[in-house]
């Protein structure tokens, strides 16, 4: 799936690095990180 639509797979890959980065900070913010 990723090598027949590379395209999709960075736009997935972005909204995943998005959605970790989120959690990160908030974590973070709580004092785990």
């Amino acid at each position: 799936m990723a090598l027949a639509a590379p395209k999709c797979f960075n736009r997935w890959r972005a909204a995943i690095c998005l959605v970790f980065r989120r959690l990160w900070v908030k974590a973070n913010q709580r004092g785990i990180g």
